[in-house]
């Protein structure tokens, strides 16, 4: 349910539920609101499951309650996921790659469909992304801890981006590379949006006289 699809709920049921939400989560109305903001489908929810559900996560992952309520607003089908096989796949994933679970269990609750790539595609996407981004183990790690979702795409994907991104910017591929550790989610942009937007922004700079006294533009935002 979206944003829209929420203006056409009764006004008086929607309250309820926040209110509803809010008493049985522990939580603030603002916060209650902001979950249902989050993924609409959660009004079709009895709030007694989704707490319960967010208990058993809490304990099968270590994480803390507003992590787990964010997991199951980014997935609902958790809601039929035993947390126990979640973490035994997480757990696998973990020693596959060699990091702490917790760091795993981390990434999940910011990108819920993570677990549900078998662990053995998540350490492929892992070890392309190290060779491709030219990272050390541990600043990939953290990059990933940031940005999750770049190990939602086949490997294959993100290597087109990445070649395709480096030629329409006309940048080598290490400063590209510096760019998407500042900014994960351009490694994920299609490479004629960013061409576009490049050229966007040279257009706002130069407006603003960007070279007077700063230097001149960059080669892809001449």
């Amino acid at each position: 349910m979206t944003f829209p699809q929420l203006l056409a709920v009764n006004t008086d049921l929607l309250a309820g539920r926040i209110a509803s939400l809010a008493d049985v989560l522990g939580l603030s109305q603002p916060d209650a609101a902001e979950l249902l903001l989050r993924s609409g489908a959660l009004l079709d929810v009895l709030p007694l499951r989704l707490k319960s559900t967010a208990e058993a996560l809490e304990a099968a992952l270590g994480v803390s309650r507003r992590q787990a309520l964010a997991m199951l607003a980014g997935d609902l089908s958790l809601l039929d996921t035993p947390p126990l096989r979640l973490k035994q796949q997480l757990e696998v994933l973990a020693g596959l790659l060699q990091v702490p679970f917790e760091v795993l269990s981390g990434m999940a609750c910011s990108c819920p469909h993570l677990a549900r790539v078998e662990p053995p595609a998540v350490q492929i996407r892992w070890a392309s992304l190290q060779a491709l981004l030219q990272l050390s183990s541990a600043e990939l790690e953290a990059l990933l801890q940031q940005e999750p979702r770049l190990l939602m795409p086949s490997s294959l994907t993100l290597s087109q981006n990445h070649s395709a991104a480096v030629e329409a910017l006309n940048i080598s591929a290490a400063t590209f590379n510096s760019w998407v550790c500042a900014a994960p989610l351009l490694l994920l942009v299609p490479a004629a949006q960013l061409q576009y937007r490049a050229g966007a922004l040279a257009r706002i700079l130069a407006e603003q006289a960007y070279d007077n006294g700063v230097g001149a533009l960059p080669v892809c935002f001449r």
